[in-house]
């Protein structure tokens, strides 16, 4: 088992379970929020938590917060920081959110079956390296890559939390990554 793994574990065992009952926790605590929506300034919540808890800036509380919905629900599941970056820019914006995740090993091919609890970075110009949004798998259906359609929660998608059904093959799927 690879060190990632081992530490992972050792945080959901922490809260008595597994790595994927500690990512099943993230993602009830994802699915809590849907509906939540932004203020017509821009304004939200995890952009106030993220300002006051980690970047320590108030310009953060009106940003996009795709980004930072993510990480304010894998820290309040306890979530390692050897797991996901509770740092500034990292745990806020998407093309650092890759670097850091891919400079860990986390990253999958395409070739692979996306699963749930993946990470899907968006490119809306199917731009790898030009990134713009990040979601987690709920769920997948379809038997083969060629077939598969997420279902995935993101923050901040069109100012409120939401889901959003795609096909693995779309090209705005830019990167995935595989924390389990």
């Amino acid at each position: 088992m690879d060190q990632r793994k081992k530490l992972l574990l050792a945080a959901a065992w922490k809260h008595g379970g597994s790595g994927a009952g500690l990512l099943q926790r993230v993602l009830n605590m994802e699915i809590s929020f849907l509906g939540y929506t932004e203020r017509s300034d821009g304004w939200s919540m995890f952009g106030q938590w993220y300002a006051d808890t980690i970047a320590h800036q108030q310009s953060f509380a009106y940003d996009d917060w795709c980004v930072m919905f993510q990480t304010y629900c894998m820290y309040h599941c306890s979530v390692p920081a050897t797991m996901w970056p509770y740092t500034s820019p990292q745990g806020s914006a998407v093309s650092y959110l890759a670097a850091w995740l891919a400079a860990r090993g986390f990253e999958i091919q395409r070739s692979a079956m996306p699963a749930k609890f993946d990470i899907i970075l968006y490119s809306w110009t199917s731009d790898p390296s030009s990134l713009d949004h990040v979601g987690m798998v709920q769920s997948v259906t379809g038997q083969t890559p060629a077939t598969a359609v997420l279902n995935v929660i993101e923050g901040n998608k069109g100012g409120a939390v939401g889901y959003r059904q795609i096909r693995w093959t779309d090209a705005q799927i830019a990167r995935v990554f595989r924390l389990i």
